[in-house]
């Protein structure tokens, strides 16, 4: 049965090697990444069937108001925060449309809502497969950012919670 599970902050080893193993087979990229649970606010979901871990999201709650001063957030730069950042999510290529992605977008916007948050962002990751994350992310609810680059995607987590509730 799937589930998702919680990394609290602190909690080493964060980079352990199923969590490395999902980014990596899905194309995701690590470098420049610091590693997640460093911050307190930082949040790690991982999606575990049978033991297995298929899929990792990761995550924080802004401190801090998105930072507009190229417009590229639109009607997003004036929301109060917090706000929340997904900074990634991936699921490993043989266990997707299996509902691990799903679940993991809407555990996130559980959490970042009971924190107080009302809209969710991201950047949607070009390095690879980049029109079947678009419509994955546009699927769970999330769109493109008016003014923004084509990479920059928000959603209200009400419409988050919506979408993925649907099969």
């Amino acid at each position: 049965m799937l589930t998702i599970q919680r990394i609290n902050p602190g909690e080493p080893p964060v980079w352990h090697p199923d969590l490395l193993q999902v980014l990596e087979a899905a194309d995701v990229r690590t470098d420049g990444y610091e590693s997640p649970a460093e911050v307190a606010d930082d949040l790690v979901l991982l999606a575990v069937d049978e033991g297995r871990v298929l899929g990792v999201a990761v995550g924080h709650p802004t401190t801090t108001p998105f930072d507009d001063s190229f417009g590229r957030f639109g009607r997003f730069a004036s929301l109060p925060v917090p706000q929340a950042w997904l900074d990634v999510i991936a699921v490993l290529p043989t266990a997707r449309r299996r509902g691990a992605g799903r679940l993991l977008v809407r555990v996130f916007a559980d959490i970042m809502s009971s924190r107080g948050c009302t809209h969710v962002v991201l950047k949607v990751d070009q390095a690879t497969s980049w029109e079947a994350r678009v419509a994955f992310f546009e699927s769970c609810g999330f769109s493109l950012l008016e003014g923004g680059d084509d990479d920059l995607r928000g959603a209200e987590i009400t419409t988050l919670l919506e979408a993925c509730r649907r099969p």
